[in-house]
């Protein structure tokens, strides 16, 4: 029981952490698109895309190896040598890679013939990048502890002041798309102190290369899975660079940022779930414990989720200019996909607390390689709609892959897809008949989604008294009852 009230709490917690630049950046949005052009959100979107990829070269999934072995290890000290190691080694191998990168940058954009000039904006996005690998340890150092409010504090205060720090030099000082890069760099090299504060606190300094060499062996077979996994979410937009002006790939961005500002569930669930289930595994109430998460983690992305795809023009017309308008038509797909990605983070991280990382990684191959051949096929011939409807069937190829190699003990004892896939299906066919074939009127939109709801609320097999009841429980008294 205290797990699970732990989890609450934790995972209000990160999803707080994660809500609040997303408000913000909300909130922000409609100064953004008054004084950036489509082409400035172009420029930002591709660099970002293109810099996500070498992030993860830039921190060999060394997080999830602390996150994995933390638990571990028996002692203190041996905990605190593990921090102090991980964080060495990254910040010198790191030093290291920048030199490369900045070196290489130039001739790599000029050789592809990238739209996107390398000075100034592939310079500063890789300086940032530097500074954003050095926060993965001390993130990594609150989870393990679950110590959630300083994780949300850092995490957040961080995206804040670099967009009010963006907004300043945008809206006052007229520094255009540049303002954006340099409010990130400014902000992110005040906090490269305070991450090198937490980890002295609480590590011990020291180099153990044979402690690498077993985090590498651990960490170096998920980052195929990792680049497979952004081929997902980011190569949409390195492939429709090529085909596309600009302009109207930072429409699809905006687009795509509204569709997935659902993260702040998605990412913060997961966030909050990871350590507990890592933790949980070889005892007795695992099997009980995934279903718990899964049932409300998934009934209010799929609620969310809808939300947005029914009422996406609605939430264009309040967050952007009218420049940007015909990209709602593209957030249905994109939160069809986030669904399936919520869905894909439970099995995945059943995986790897089963040491399967092997499969884990090769899930998201599969579904990395599919999403390239289509929208390798789709672009050419669709434009921008190829890419959107890519999206989704990417991330259901990689779930369904994912979930078929968990152990059949496992798929028969945690996981009723039941619910989900009958939700998913029949909303997807609403949606699609919605918005697209029908061009239904904002009051019989609302009314479908209600009823829609009901459905979902049915399938998952909620029952909403006994729920709000839990709810107002755990406000008023910081306990649950789960019969």
């Amino acid at each position: 029981m205290k797990h699970k009230i732990k989890l609450f709490k934790d995972t209000a917690f990160y999803s707080l952490g994660t809500i609040i630049p997303q408000m913000l950046n909300f909130i922000l949005l409609p100064v953004f698109t008054r004084f950036l052009s489509p082409d400035d959100y172009g420029i930002i979107y591709y660099t970002n895309s293109v810099v996500m990829f070498i992030f993860v070269l830039s921190t060999l999934a060394l997080n999830t190896f602390l996150l994995r072995y933390y638990f571990e290890y028996r002692t203190a000290d041996e905990k605190k040598r593990m921090i102090g190691n991980t964080f060495v080694f990254i910040l010198f191998y790191n030093l290291l890679f920048l030199a490369f990168s900045l070196g290489l940058g130039r001739y790599v954009t000029i050789s592809l013939k990238i739209k996107v000039p390398f000075y100034p904006f592939f310079f500063l996005a890789l300086i940032n990048n530097f500074f954003n690998t050095l926060s993965i340890v001390p993130l990594a150092v609150f989870r393990v502890k679950k110590k959630a409010r300083a994780f949300v504090l850092i995490n957040s205060s961080r995206v804040v002041l670099s967009a009010l720090l963006a907004l300043f030099l945008i809206v006052r000082l007229k520094w255009g798309v540049l303002g954006k890069f340099y409010g990130e760099l400014y902000v992110n090299i005040l906090f490269s102190i305070i991450y090198f504060i937490i980890v002295f606190k609480n590590s011990i300094i020291n180099l153990n290369l044979k402690q690498i060499k077993k985090a590498l062996r651990f960490s170096l077979p998920l980052l195929p899975g990792a680049f497979a996994f952004l081929l997902i979410d980011l190569s949409d937009r390195v492939i429709l660079e090529r085909f596309i002006s600009l302009s109207e790939l930072g429409i699809y961005s905006v687009a795509y940022t509204i569709a997935f500002s659902i993260n702040f569930l998605i990412i913060g669930g997961y966030q909050a779930f990871e350590p507990v289930l890592f933790e949980q595994f070889n005892k007795k109430r695992f099997p009980d414990t995934v279903r718990f998460i899964k049932k409300y983690y998934m009934y209010i992305i799929f609620i969310t989720a809808f939300v947005l795809a029914f009422f996406s023009l609605e939430v264009f017309r309040m967050m952007a200019t009218v420049k940007f308008y015909r990209g709602y038509l593209y957030v249905p797909l994109f939160v069809m996909a986030a669904i399936l990605k919520g869905e894909y983070y439970i099995v995945s991280t059943i995986l790897i607390a089963s040491k399967k990382t092997f499969r884990s990684t090769l899930a998201v191959i599969i579904g990395g390689l599919g999403n390239i051949i289509l929208n390798l096929w789709f672009i050419p011939r669709f434009g921008v709609y190829g890419a959107a409807f890519a999206k989704p069937f990417s991330f259901l190829a990689m779930f369904l892959v994912a979930y078929l190699f968990l152990d059949k003990d496992l798929r028969l004892k945690i996981t009723e897809m039941t619910g989900d896939l009958f939700s998913f299906l029949i909303g997807s066919l609403i949606v699609y008949f919605t918005i697209y074939y029908f061009h239904v009127d904002l009051i019989l939109r609302i009314v479908i989604f209600i009823i829609l709801g009901l459905v979902i609320t049915k399938a998952f097999h909620i029952k909403m008294g006994r729920y709000i009841m839990k709810i107002k429980s755990f406000v008023m008294t910081g306990s649950l009852n789960d019969q």
